[in-house]
């Protein structure tokens, strides 16, 4: 009682970030190319608060343990190991779904089944970024940051605002399609958002690459005369 107690103070007081309240976000990692007979690894690296309940899906349905299909849970990432992969299992879409109290998200991935000397990246790429968006925005409004990511193996992306790692909470959120696109979402701007530095950073085994942006927050001065006639 007293231990419950003492982290709900320290929960109010010192506003520790593991207190918050955090709809998931999901970010899975796997090689696009893997060769017949071999083990996959799709890793879904899930975070949420409260820990979010995490389950593998196929073309949205829900995928069952089986000889070669298992699941392991690591607690902030969970794996969907596939073994002696087969040539039809490049026609399929794995699915990592995370939910809790306050949202849900999805990623999605599927890999090329091909010979041995393709698999794994031999013939590889380092990572390349694009990111776009706006330069301007209203008060209020909705900034999305879209980050084009290319490489082989697929890249592993990060963002950072003013170099510290993104946060996600009720007005920020980041997006995986399970392709090459990744975006941030920053949702009822401020004029304190204005010149942050957002950092998208993609790195594989053959590289790295990174792009900034920033933007300028609006303010609607007019509203606040609409009561005199202008």
């Amino acid at each position: 009682m007293h231990s419950s107690l003492n982290l709900l103070l320290i929960c109010l007081v010192a506003a520790v970030p593991a207190c918050r309240s955090q709809r998931p976000t999901v970010q899975l990692e796997a090689d696009p190319f893997v060769a017949p007979g071999s083990v996959v690894k799709i890793r879904c690296n899930v975070q949420g608060n409260p820990r979010p309940v995490t389950t593998w899906k196929e073309n949205g349905q829900p995928l069952q343990p089986s000889d070669r299909f298992a699941f392991e849970d690591h607690g902030e990432y969970h794996l969907l190991v596939i073994s002696n992969v087969q040539q039809s299992d490049g026609h399929r879409k794995f699915e990592c779904h995370a939910a809790n109290e306050n949202g849900a998200a999805m990623a999605a991935r599927s890999f090329a089944v091909v010979s041995d000397g393709l698999a794994g990246g031999v013939a590889g790429q380092s990572a390349t970024v694009d990111l776009q968006g706006p330069t301007h925005v209203p008060a209020g409004g909705t900034v999305t940051l879209l980050c084009v990511v290319q490489g082989q193996p697929r890249p592993t992306v990060t963002w950072t605002e003013n170099g510290l790692p993104v946060a996600a909470n009720a007005r920020i959120r980041v997006e995986d399609d399970g392709g090459i696109n990744h975006r941030l979402i920053v949702s009822g701007v401020k004029p304190e958002d204005s010149f942050k530095k957002y950092l998208c950073r993609a790195s594989n085994r053959h590289g790295a690459a990174m792009a900034v942006r920033s933007f300028v927050v609006q303010q609607n001065y007019f509203g606040n005369f609409a009561g005199f006639g202008f």
